[in-house]
């Protein structure tokens, strides 16, 4: 997993018994990452329209997202624990389920996890943190997410992340980077990513930008310039789509 987490928003500990008719329909305005640990009962989740089975031991992640659908359906209700995140980059566009999880560490890593965030004591999101790599970790240790064929596009995810505000990237030229075919990159980057390269690249610029934004020292069309923009309006409407709002009104209004 190549991203780096960069702030725990909130650790939660629901039940779903409360749920009327075992169904809740929830924002479809996720403002962060999610993973979410059911140890048992099983689900039925709708996210956007991809439709996805939970079993006991299961984990599913979910990836900020503005606008769709997000529902879930308890057929067996019982209680699951869910970590919201935020990443230093694009981590899925599309949600993960991992289903009959065979290990008893990862039940504690979630359960440590919620209780350090309650507790809130000194340095609480440093351990949330430290916790949800170690989780991470155990997913990647379980060969749950496999890293077999990732290796190959590493020097384009390199090339990308020195290059993405200087250089216009073609997908071609990673390929051969890479020593792959065009096809084939492309395949194994979105198997990495749940992204396209493209839209790697321009979540990578609409991220900076958004920091530039925050900080109230550049303007609008400063900042798309800075963040590797050619054309504002293009800007624009791309910071729109990922971040909900326009960049003047996250200059504006930036979140806290």
């Amino acid at each position: 997993m190549n991203f780096i987490i960069t702030d725990i928003v909130s650790v939660r500990k629901t039940d779903e018994k409360k749920y009327k008719n075992g169904f809740v329909e929830y924002s479809p305005n996720l403002i962060s990452n999610e993973i979410i640990y059911r140890p048992n009962g099983y689900s039925t989740v709708n996210f956007d329209g991809k439709v996805l089975k939970t079993t006991p031991n299961s984990v599913h992640i979910l990836p900020f997202k503005n606008g769709g659908k997000y529902t879930a359906e308890y057929d067996e209700p019982d209680y699951f624990i869910d970590i919201f995140f935020l990443t230093d980059r694009p981590f899925f566009t599309e949600p993960v389920i991992i289903n009959n999880i065979q290990s008893s560490r990862l039940n504690s890593l979630f359960n440590k996890a919620f209780s350090s965030y309650i507790k809130r004591d000194a340095g609480y999101k440093f351990e949330c943190i430290s916790l949800l790599y170690k989780i991470f970790a155990e997913l990647e240790k379980k060969n749950y997410i496999p890293e077999s064929n990732f290796l190959k596009i590493k020097p384009a995810v390199k090339y990308i992340e020195e290059k993405f505000l200087t250089e216009n990237i073609s997908c071609e030229h990673l390929a051969e980077l890479c020593g792959i075919s065009y096809s084939y990159f492309q395949r194994i980057f979105s198997q990495k990513y749940g992204i396209s390269p493209k839209r790697y690249i321009i979540q990578l610029k609409v991220n900076y930008a958004s920091d530039l934004l925050k900080s109230g020292e550049y303007s609008v069309s400063q900042t798309a310039e800075m963040s590797g923009f050619d054309d504002l309006y293009f800007f624009s409407r791309q910071f729109k789509e990922y971040v909900g709002m326009s960049p003047q009104k996250y200059k504006n209004n930036p979140p806290k």
